[in-house]
């Protein structure tokens, strides 16, 4: 069905639109941790951010600890007090993490339910629908944790989480 010439230059409108807000949103994000010169502040800003920017529940920073050999959770927006205390008395290590090597590879894995029962068991642990686990980089390319991006319900597209971190990318290069 050939579309009008309206029809395409107001879904073309949109997308330049959906582009220009997200990498505004980016550079807030860029923004609001450069304000931050405490760590632990600087963390709290990206989890806050992150939820709004994905319109998402929850978000957290996880850091590979070398001295406790496991991940240590260091910010948090939106996981509730209940889920927060299981991670207390249970540790993700480099055994029991699923996707944890294609993690460790640099690749965002997007996890949900039905496609395997560690993703299933995953989401019911961490109480969510699905997650987005995001590599944090260090300089020389190597990853050193990961950030967490939980929905309750839904999922996340996967091509609007690849466009919304090759805009951070591009942002973080500059």
């Amino acid at each position: 069905m050939p579309r009008s010439t309206e029809a395409v230059a107001e879904r073309a409108a949109a997308a330049t639109a959906d582009v220009g807000g997200r990498t505004q949103a980016v550079l807030g994000l860029v923004m609001e941790a450069d304000r931050h010169r405490d760590p632990t502040d600087m963390l709290a800003a990206i989890c806050r951010k992150t939820v709004e920017i994905f319109e998402c529940q929850r978000a957290s920073v996880w850091f590979y600890s070398r001295r406790h050999d496991a991940f240590v959770p260091l910010a948090d927006q939106g996981t509730p007090a209940h889920v927060a205390m299981k991670f207390v008395t249970f540790r993700y290590d480099l055994t029991n993490l699923p996707h944890v090597h294609e993690v460790a590879e640099g690749r965002t894995v997007v996890v949900t339910r039905g496609r395997s029962p560690a993703d299933d068991e995953l989401l019911d642990f961490c109480e969510l629908h699905t997650v987005a686990i995001v590599p944090l980089r260090t300089d020389d390319d190597g990853v050193r944790g990961m950030l967490n991006v939980g929905l309750t319900e839904g999922a996340f597209s996967e091509d609007d989480l690849r466009a919304w971190l090759r805009d951070y990318r591009e942002e973080h290069a500059q």
